[in-house]
């Protein structure tokens, strides 16, 4: 379904599907937040920073509204760095994000997004 008003059409509740995905990301958020710490072996205010910032390139990487393309940039982002960890190590860093950048200057809408005619 596309919208609310197309599924409150067929007899969808809207207010009790909308209720269970919120529920599920919710707990979904719990569970991460539980398991992070464990991953990073401590808890400060800011550990969720670099996290963040590198989903955020996997999602701009592949496309935005598409998982297969995120699945596909996580591939992309995890290679450029574990092959310039490999290879050259003070620039795993730099790389897989001047990659994201390159990306976003040649095809804005990420490697499998659709292209949108602007006339």
């Amino acid at each position: 379904m596309a919208n609310r008003e197309e599924a409150l059409a067929t007899g969808i509740d809207v207010h009790r599907v909308s209720a269970i995905a919120f529920v599920a990301g919710l707990a979904l958020a719990g569970i991460a937040g539980v398991f992070v710490p464990y991953l990073l072996g401590s808890v400060s205010p800011d550990m969720g920073g670099g996290l963040t910032t590198t989903a955020f390139a996997i999602v701009i990487i592949g496309a935005l509204g598409n998982p297969l393309a995120t699945v596909v940039g996580g591939l992309v982002f995890g290679l450029g760095t574990m092959l310039m960890q490999t290879y050259y190590a003070s620039w795993s860093n730099v790389v897989p994000y001047a990659l994201l950048l390159v990306i976003v200057l040649v095809r804005p809408t990420g490697l499998f997004g659709k292209a949108v005619r602007l006339a």
